[in-house]
């Protein structure tokens, strides 16, 4: 056997890559391992992170996730961009993010994507004046998981609250809250 350098695209017949073991013979009746479990195996050989450019923000332990089902789907309303990415990181690669700057878009989002663990839910989206209390009704139509009202003022988080979220937090503390909520703490 003969291996090659990770990441090069030339391997030849009868050659393979060494630390990831693309090409590598199978033994006969073993199935192919997915391109994420290579990629899993190569991060931990060579203690590196890899980020896919065509997936942009995933890593391959979040499409292994998503890919088996174990990953859960978190969707954040909020208008703030700061505020968007401070609780995208605090989230890390635990859950898979998805995120909504309008009410309009997370009401897209939301249609296309109805099995979200979690949703965070600002008041005031966008502006500063609370206007996502119909959204918050209608997700209730048909969304049985916690949403989380996460408004910077108090007062719209009980709004919120009534409108049919069923926790509250400060948005320094959301993603704590969702990680305690799905159980990746």
């Amino acid at each position: 056997k003969h291996g090659l350098i990770h990441g090069s695209m030339d391997i030849g017949v009868g050659e393979f890559c060494s630390i990831c073991g693309r090409a590598e013979p199978r033994p006969q009746g073993e199935p192919e391992k997915p391109f994420y479990d290579h990629h899993i195996a190569a991060e931990e050989d060579l203690r590196v992170r890899i980020f896919y450019k065509n997936l942009p923000g995933l890593t391959p332990r979040m499409v292994k996730g998503l890919m088996e089902g174990t990953m859960k789907k978190v969707l954040v309303i909020e208008d703030d961009q700061h505020w968007s990415d401070i609780i995208r990181r605090g989230l890390g690669e635990k859950v898979l993010v998805a995120q909504a700057f309008t009410t309009e878009e997370a009401e897209a989002v939301f249609q296309k994507n109805p099995d979200f663990a979690v949703i965070l839910m600002d008041a005031c989206v966008p502006g500063d004046d609370p206007n996502t209390m119909w959204l918050v009704r209608k997700m209730r139509e048909t969304f049985t998981g916690p949403i989380i009202a996460i408004s910077s003022n108090p007062d719209y988080r009980k709004e919120l609250i009534q409108a049919g979220c069923d926790h509250e937090s400060e948005k320094d503390k959301a993603a704590e809250k969702v990680l305690e909520l799905v159980g990746a703490s």
